[in-house]
């Protein structure tokens, strides 16, 4: 359990030092290979908490990685990691899954599903 604890703690430390803005940033900008590890590290921010997907949410996140995935040029990691973010954020409660939806990311979630399975 203890592991768990600090997992939550680090996620929180980076909400708490204002760390979602910059990653979001990087998600924006895509270059030199550094999409898929911040949005891989908004994911496991978000999947901690409901607060703290709460806050993936107000840095933004979202409607950029519905960009990564409407953008048919990203790699299939790029997608993969935008759609398992998306998952941590709405996994929590109406509220969060709303916040997904009104981004229109469900249509794309469906046709990147269909395509790879």
């Amino acid at each position: 359990m203890q592991k768990r604890k600090t997992t939550m703690q680090l996620a929180q430390l980076v909400v708490n030092t204002g760390g979602c803005g910059p990653l979001v940033e990087l998600l924006s900008e895509g270059a030199g290979g550094s999409r898929v590890p911040a949005c891989m590290a908004l994911g496991y921010i978000a999947g901690q908490s409901d607060q703290l997907a709460m806050a993936v949410i107000e840095a933004k996140a979202v409607v950029i990685l519905v960009e990564i995935l409407q953008n048919n040029e990203c790699e299939d990691a790029e997608l993969c990691a935008a759609a398992w973010t998306l998952g941590h954020i709405a996994k929590h409660s109406p509220q969060h899954s709303l916040a997904v939806a009104v981004a229109n990311a469900l249509p794309r979630l469906l046709q990147v599903s269909n395509e790879h399975y």
